[in-house]
């Protein structure tokens, strides 16, 4: 998008799956960022400036999702590090795929419902390095705190190896599951499929890796809602969070 069109309307950071068809085949990538304009598609895929695609945006924790005409405006890399994708205009002529967009958007400011209130959500993270653990622990649970006002609300159980995970799985309760996929004993694509086979087929699931070839396919076909990349902006992660946890208004399905 252009710098206009930035101004005119604002990015907000959240993890969206997107999906279209490329060369006769489904393919899968994510947007880091949604507008009521338009969205940055992390993508290798060749696309040129001008370019019509039909994009199916899916966000956390949804189970389908809005298919939205969009146009290429830009080709390149953004952000730091630099990520490669293309910026899109949506067409919005329709009235109903122009309120679906907009539903999906206004998620991420909507405010927590009353029956939440007061009600400890638990999250598991599973994560081998110590402090990255701890880093997205204090600031998942510090903007929890800032956002909607209530102490406590997200309480976070740490867990250092995929095996591990389990039994933490099998004995408690989780409202969500964090999940590295660069985990010993059992490594996290396993855990998320043993997750969908052994324990919930809807508990939300948020992968993620440093980049490895495959990953994002990988963690995707295992059953995970949701796969990035790190380094992840805590921005980013936490409205993610906040939509696959449901807090919010009525999401766009």
């Amino acid at each position: 998008m252009d710098t206009h069109e930035s101004r005119q309307h604002e990015r907000l950071p959240l993890l969206i799956r997107v999906s279209y068809e490329s060369a006769g085949a489904m393919r899968s990538d994510y947007a880091q960022n949604i507008s009521k304009g338009g969205l940055f598609v992390a993508t290798d895929e060749p696309f040129e400036v001008g370019q019509s695609v039909v994009l199916n945006l899916v966000s956390p924790g949804a189970r389908s999702g809005v298919a939205v005409p969009c146009e290429v405006r830009w080709v390149g890399a953004r952000g730091a590090p630099a990520v490669q994708g293309i910026g899109v205009r949506f067409d919005l002529d329709d009235p109903v795929t122009r309120s679906r967009v907009e539903q999906m958007v206004n998620a991420v400011f909507d405010p927590i419902p009353p029956s939440v209130t007061g009600e400890r959500l638990n999250l598991l993270l599973v994560d081998p390095n110590r402090h990255a653990a701890r880093m997205f622990t204090e600031g998942l649970q510090a903007m929890a705190g800032r956002t909607f006002d209530v102490a406590d609300l997200l309480h976070v159980t740490e867990a250092t190896d995929g095996l591990q995970a389990l039994g933490l799985l099998q004995s408690s309760r989780f409202s969500l599951a964090l999940i590295e996929l660069r985990t010993p004993e059992v490594d996290g694509v396993e855990l998320i499929r043993r997750i969908r086979t052994e324990i919930s087929q809807s508990l939300p699931v948020f992968a993620m890796s440093r980049p490895f070839p495959g990953d994002r396919h990988d963690a995707l076909a295992a059953g995970a809602d949701v796969f990035m990349h790190k380094p992840i902006q805590l921005r980013a992660l936490f409205n993610s969070v906040k939509v696959m946890l449901n807090l919010q208004g009525d999401e766009a399905a």
